[in-house]
C-alpha cells in the first residue's frame, strides 16, 4: 500500500547530529533516519532501535 502526503516531515522531527541525516521519524522503539530529496522524495539512511541508532 502506498500513501503520499502532501508534506511527508509532517510526522518528522528535525535531527540536531547533521552527521547521521537531517530528519527521523519515530516507529515504537525504532528510529528512521532520512534525508529529504528532490521533489518530496525520502531517502532512508537508516534504521534501528532507538538505543543504538545514534552511536
Amino acid at each position: 500500500m502506498n500513501f503520499i502526503l502532501p508534506n511527508p516531515l509532517i510526522f518528522a522531527e528535525v535531527l540536531t547530529n547533521s552527521k547521521i541525516g537531517k530528519y527521523r521519524f519515530r516507529i515504537g522503539v525504532y528510529r528512521v533516519v532520512f534525508d529529504l530529496e528532490v521533489e518530496n522524495i525520502i531517502m532512508i539512511l537508516d534504521v534501528d532501535h532507538r538505543k543504538d541508532i545514534y552511536r
